[in-house]
Order: C-alpha cells, then structure tokens, then sequence
C-alpha cells in the first residue's frame, strides 16, 4: 500500500522504471483481498500510476485444489486463478 510504501521504502520511486516501449520494468503486483474486479481503489505512490494484477483473494480454492490465489488483470478484464506455495 502506499502507507507501507512510504514507511518503508521511504518512498523510493526508482521501482517505476519503464522501458523504451513505455512498460513498466518492474510492474506492480497488488494484493488486496476484497474479491472486486477493479482496479478503482488505487492510489499512485512510488511512482507507479496502475497496477498490473490484483490479488483479489488468498487460498480461495478452485477445482479442488487448495491455496489457490484469485487474482485479477484489467487489461485482460478477467479473472485468473494461480496456484502459489505458501
């Protein structure tokens, strides 16, 4: 988040770096486990002005499989599910 952000990274903004093409080098991976398929809560900070994917729920489960994350992409405007060791 972008309190986090500041408190800890004392707001460092070289993480927002773009490549010649205009894509973020490092893009933003948010999580934030609210099961909304928007990307409307975000706030810039760090330099960043979108966010790449959203986290929208942890070990949610999906055909039969546990610890499995949904997570969200607007540019795609679906849902996705990934499946991460915890």
């Amino acid at each position: 988040t972008k309190t986090y952000w500041s408190q800890i990274m004392d707001n460092v903004e070289d993480y927002s770096t773009t490549d010649r093409l205009g894509r973020y080098v490092y893009p933003l991976w948010y999580p934030r486990y609210d099961a909304v398929n928007s990307m409307d809560f975000f706030e810039p900070f760090g330099g960043w002005e979108s966010v790449l994917i959203k986290q929208t729920g942890g070990d949610v489960g999906y055909c039969g499989v546990t610890q499995v994350d949904s997570d969200y992409m607007e540019d795609s405007g679906t849902s996705y599910y990934g499946i991460y060791p915890h």
